[in-house]
C-alpha cells in the first residue's frame, strides 16, 4: 500500500549528486532568534519529559490568541484553546490521525488533485475509499455522495500555488447542504504565506463549515523550524474529543521544548506569522523572474512557497526530474507522484523558493544553462 515518498528519493539524489535542493519543501534557513533563544531557555529550564497530550497550555493559548489578532476578538473563528486546539509533531501526522477519526470502511474522501502525496495512503490506511476531482474546477456535486465522509481541501496549495477565495469556500459550503455527514478536512499549512494582497481564508472563517471542519496547522511552516514537528488540529469541541481519544495511540504527545520555545516566541512575536507573505513574495518574484527570462513555463503562484513549471506535452516528469538532478545539478519534484492516476495531465516539476537567495539565483542559473544547451 505505501511507497517510497517522492520527496525522499528526490532528497537522496540530490545528495548523491551534490545537486542544490529545490525538491523537499523545508526552508534553507532557521526561525528568528526568538524561537531560538527559547528553545535554549526551554531546555536550560527542564522542559524534557511529556507535554500533556493536547499539548502545552502555553502554546494553545497563544494559538487561541493568534485566531484572535486575525479575525477578532469577538470572532466566531476563534478557536477554544481547551476544547478546539490539539498540538500534534508535525501537519502529517495531523492529518493521519484526522482522517483515523473520521473514516470507517466503504466511506469516501474526496481530494482534490494534483494532491500532497500523504493524503490517499493516510485515507486508505484509515478505511476510505478515495474520490478523486480537480483542484482547479471541482464540480462538487458530482463528486459527493452518501457514502462522503470527508472533503480535503488545501489551501494555500501545494503543488500549485493556488488560493482558494471566499466564494470557492461558499461553493462548497452550498455543495455540502445535501451530505449532512461530510466533514470538511482543511489543510492550511502554509495559511500565512498568500500573495499580491489576497486575502488567506480559513475554513473556520465560513459559518456553514466551522462545525463540520477540521483546521490542520504548521507551526513547522511557519516559524522555518520543519524539524521542530509542531502542527495543530482545530476542530469543534466533539470532534476535538474524538480526534484526541485517536491520537493518544498514535503519538500522545508533541516535542516539549519546542512547543515551549513556540509559545514564548508568539507571546513576544505576535505579528511574525504577518511578515511571512511579504518575504515569501519576495522570494517567489525573484525565481519567477529568472525562469521566466530562461524561457521556461512558469505557472502562476498565490501562495505557499511552490512554484510549478510546465514541460513539453509528452514529457515523463518523473524521468525528467531524475535526470536534471545528476546533469543540472537541480532537485525538483515531479508532479505525476500527487495523482493517483496521472494519464493525460499536462507534466509539470514543483520548485521549493524557501530557500536563501544565492541557491535561488544559482538553481535557475544552473536551469537556463542545461535549457540553453538542450532546446525543448
Amino acid at each position: 500500500m505505501f511507497q517510497p515518498s517522492v520527496f525522499s528519493e528526490m532528497t537522496a539524489l540530490a545528495q548523491q549528486h551534490g545537486a542544490l535542493n529545490l525538491a523537499q519543501g523545508y526552508p534553507e534557513f532557521g526561525p528568528p532568534e526568538e524561537a531560538v533563544e527559547a528553545y535554549r531557555a526551554a531546555l536550560a529550564e527542564g522542559w524534557h519529559q511529556y507535554a500533556p497530550a493536547a499539548g502545552l497550555p502555553a502554546l494553545r493559548q497563544a494559538l487561541s490568541a493568534l485566531d484572535r489578532r486575525r479575525w477578532g476578538n469577538a470572532a466566531p473563528a476563534a478557536a477554544d484553546p481547551e476544547s478546539e486546539i490539539t498540538v500534534v509533531p508535525g501537519a502529517t501526522v495531523g492529518l493521519y490521525a484526522a482522517f483515523l477519526t473520521l473514516l470507517q470502511p466503504c466511506d469516501e474522501a474526496v481530494v482534490l488533485e494534483p494532491a500532497y502525496d500523504s493524503y490517499g495512503p493516510a485515507i486508505r490506511r484509515a478505511g476510505g475509499t478515495v474520490v478523486t476531482g480537480s483542484f482547479a474546477a471541482p464540480d462538487w456535486f458530482a463528486l459527493l455522495s452518501a457514502r462522503t465522509r470527508v472533503v480535503v481541501v488545501n489551501s494555500p496549495h501545494n503543488p500549485t500555488g493556488s488560493v482558494w477565495s471566499r466564494e470557492d469556500w461558499d461553493q462548497l459550503a452550498s455543495a455540502l447542504e445535501s451530505f449532512p455527514n461530510a466533514v470538511v478536512v482543511s489543510d492550511e499549512a502554509y495559511e500565512w504565506m498568500v500573495f499580491d494582497g489576497q486575502e488567506s481564508f480559513s475554513v473556520r472563517q465560513v459559518d456553514a463549515l466551522r462545525s463540520r471542519a477540521f483546521r490542520i496547522l504548521s507551526l513547522g511552516k511557519t516559524f522555518h523550524a520543519t524539524g521542530w514537528k509542531i502542527g495543530a488540529v482545530v476542530a469543534p469541541p466533539n470532534w476535538t474529543a474524538q480526534f484526541r481519544q485517536v491520537y493518544q495511540f498514535l503519538a500522545f504527545a508533541a516535542n516539549t521544548p519546542a512547543q515551549k520555545a513556540l509559545a514564548s516566541a508568539l507571546e513576544l512575536r505576535p505579528d511574525y506569522p504577518e511578515t511571512l507573505a511579504r518575504f515569501f513574495q519576495d522570494k517567489r518574484d525573484r525565481l519567477d523572474r529568472a525562469l521566466r527570462a530562461g524561457g521556461w513555463d512558469v505557472q502562476p503562484c498565490s501562495g505557499s512557497y511552490f512554484l510549478t513549471v510546465r514541460l513539453p506535452h509528452g514529457t515523463d516528469d518523473w524521468a525528467w526530474a531524475r535526470a536534471r538532478v545528476a546533469d543540472a545539478g537541480v532537485a525538483v519534484v515531479p508532479l505525476q507522484p500527487f495523482y493517483i492516476d496521472a494519464t493525460g495531465v499536462p507534466p509539470a516539476v514543483r520548485l521549493c523558493f524557501a530557500k536563501n537567495d544565492a541557491t535561488l539565483d544559482e538553481a535557475a542559473k544552473r536551469l537556463n544553462h542545461w535549457k540553453n544547451q538542450n532546446p525543448l
